[in-house]
């Protein structure tokens, strides 16, 4: 069950402005509305937009058990990401601080002190939508030099 009815990710648009369909099988997915962003900016991500299949959406989302991974690990989505939080991103039950902290699970060789999850808030799935796109970009280019990791 969605947190928010998915009728509010519905948006009425211009459709002499988007582009003709691409001719694809089922299975591909396609973007939608989403708040705290330009209107405008709508039909420009439409126009633009590029198709992923379902199974891709999935494999992003689910991460091999068997991961060796060490390194630095941030995790960061808007807390209303409809695709991998159904569009509530702390609706965890108390089962941990987000479900992007959860994630933390699948490296299990990655310490506590290298491994960020952050809830961008008043964000949808597609950060680069959205009015607060800075803040989320701050926290990417910041997370490298909070590890030690930025160029000297």
């Amino acid at each position: 069950m969605y947190a928010e009815p998915i009728i509010n990710y519905i948006a009425l648009i211009d459709l002499t402005t988007v582009p003709l369909p691409q001719m694809l099988p089922n299975g591909y997915l396609i973007s939608s509305n989403a708040e705290y962003y330009e209107p405008g900016i709508l039909t420009l991500a439409e126009a633009t937009k590029h198709p992923a299949t379902l199974g891709e959406l999935l494999s992003l989302g689910s991460v091999v058990m068997m991961n060796s991974y060490a390194g630095t690990v941030l995790v960061i989505t808007g807390d209303s990401d409809l695709p991998y939080c159904g569009s509530d991103c702390l609706a965890t039950g108390g089962a941990a601080a987000s479900i992007p902290a959860e994630v933390k699970m699948n490296f299990f060789n990655v310490s506590e002190s290298n491994f960020s999850a952050v809830v961008q808030l008043n964000t949808g799935y597609s950060m680069n939508l959205h009015y607060n796109a800075t803040g989320a970009y701050a926290v990417m280019n910041n997370f490298p030099g909070s590890k030690g990791l930025a160029s000297s």
